[in-house]
């Protein structure tokens, strides 16, 4: 059956697609404030203070929002608009979140933060006070996604292999997705950075995460009968097609149709695997 998907000449490629996306949450959580949080604030924060207290920033994006789940991830890029600094460049990693947290009302212009809200992450806390990362600071993986110097006030990007690694991951298991933690210079003093947050009155600053994705196949199937109608005792025959519209080949078809109880098969199959399905096949 020919020109079911529309689809006019076939073009043996994959079309790509992108999508920008805002995080769904994001807070900070401070080593000498173990009750405090900043879920609704305009900032996030990242490094260590003049007073010695460590500033982490929690941002999660809603990646299937925006990116067809079993897409094909080709590129990533994370941005951050550093908006206040009393030190000089230093390096701020990602690393990919390991648990589940929680961003809430908690709110404050100060990396210090503000007492956490029910439902706030926190130093100790995933959500505040109901459940508690597996070690302090949060549950992060010990590779890092991607990283990249900061210095002065501007936008900044991590790019990386990793980086679209984690998209991807995310992509096939969202429930796996609980985005990364951004670490700074922990060893110096003085080296917190100040970012504008999901809450930023600035829209153009607020956190971006821009994924370039090839979309899943769209495959139509279709079911006709002859004849129609059927006298009873009389046979009929099924014919199932399957067309894929793009935007790209698809692997592992299998086609399952089950005949209703006053239906016996007289032959073919009613469980048939496929396997590939070109383009326009």
């Amino acid at each position: 059956m020919a020109g079911l998907c529309l689809l006019g000449p076939v073009e043996r490629h994959a079309a790509a697609d992108s999508a920008d996306l805002n995080p769904a949450r994001d807070t900070t959580i401070q080593s000498d404030f173990l009750d405090r949080s900043n879920g609704s604030g305009p900032n996030v924060f990242s490094g260590r203070t003049g007073s010695h207290g460590l500033r982490r920033a929690l941002l999660a994006f809603d990646t299937v929002s925006g990116v067809p789940q079993d897409s094909i991830v080709t590129s990533a890029v994370f941005r951050l608009y550093m908006n206040k600094t009393v030190f000089g460049a230093s390096d701020f990693a990602l690393h990919k979140l390991l648990s589940d947290w929680g961003e809430a009302g908690s709110s404050s212009t100060l990396g210090d933060g503000a007492a956490a809200q029910p439902g706030d992450a926190t130093w100790t806390n995933t959500f505040f006070n109901t459940g508690t990362w597996s070690s302090v600071g949060g549950d992060f993986s010990a590779l890092t996604t991607a990283v990249q110097t900061v210095n002065g006030n501007g936008s900044y990007t991590w790019v990386s292999s990793q980086l679209v690694a984690d998209v991807q991951a995310w992509v096939i298991a969202p429930s796996s997705d609980f985005g990364w933690i951004l670490v700074g210079d922990e060893a110096n003093i003085f080296t917190a950075k100040r970012f504008d947050s999901r809450q930023s009155d600035s829209v153009s600053r607020r956190p971006l995460l821009t994924v370039g994705f090839i979309p899943p196949p769209d495959l139509k199937i279709w079911k006709s009968a002859m004849p129609d109608p059927v006298i009873a005792g009389s046979n009929i025959t099924y014919t199932v097609t399957v067309s894929n519209c793009g935007p790209r080949d698809a692997t592992g078809v299998t086609i399952m149709d089950a005949l209703s109880d006053d239906l016996s098969l007289v032959s073919g199959n009613a469980n048939t695997n496929i396997g590939a399905l070109l383009i326009g096949a």
